[in-house]
């Protein structure tokens, strides 16, 4: 259907703000279709950092066959309060039955455990979080795991790589390099392996 949500951004109260809007921001650079999705009954969630977020959709009036990927973010209690809603769970349990694309990231894999999808699955989460996912294969050495249909991230700066993996998945390889190309990663990375990524000047 044309008017299939390509990525739906799950929005509770106590989500991660970067985590959240990385996401989407990397989307819209696409032309992606993508909606902040609240849980709360209210159109605006507040972050944990107390940043009042506006959402485009409330998660009552999405039906998880309309939605071909979506995402969980990280924050506390955004998490749980993410994995406490049936609503939440059912749209995620019914995306990972059609093989659809499931991203969460910190915190966010949490859900995965609740929805009864972590059991030996290659992942990474916070990792003050691990170990409210045993059943997981916990992969320790990388910023975001890929094992089939989910995607995984290990926090907030892992959002970035996450997102652009996700893109790829969504679109291709070559307009997921498109936009990291625009956003300057290569850069980014570049500066991060050589330590020259910030430069001081007294």
């Amino acid at each position: 259907m044309d008017n299939d949500i390509e990525m739906l951004i799950l929005m509770a109260d106590g989500c991660e703000e970067v985590e959240a809007l990385t996401m989407y921001d990397v989307m819209k650079r696409a032309g992606v279709k993508t909606e902040l999705c609240s849980i709360t009954g209210q159109n605006e969630v507040t972050s944990s950092h107390g940043v009042k977020i506006a959402c485009e959709s409330l998660i009552e009036d999405v039906s998880p066959y309309d939605v071909k990927a979506v995402y969980l973010p990280g924050g506390l209690p955004g998490a749980t309060n993410l994995a406490e809603h049936p609503l939440v769970l059912h749209i995620v349990q019914s995306l990972a039955v059609d093989e659809k694309l499931i991203v969460s990231v910190c915190a966010g894999p949490y859900v995965l455990y609740a929805a009864g999808l972590s059991k030996d699955l290659k992942m990474t989460c916070a990792p003050i979080f691990k170990d409210k996912i045993p059943n997981c294969d916990y992969i320790t050495d990388c910023m975001v795991v890929q094992e089939k249909n989910f995607l995984t991230g290990v926090g907030p700066a892992a959002c970035l790589p996450l997102a652009l993996q996700a893109l790829t998945v969504l679109k291709g390889e070559e307009v997921s390099q498109q936009v990291a190309a625009a956003m300057q990663v290569s850069k980014l990375y570049a500066t991060v392996k050589q330590g020259t990524c910030v430069q001081k000047f007294n």
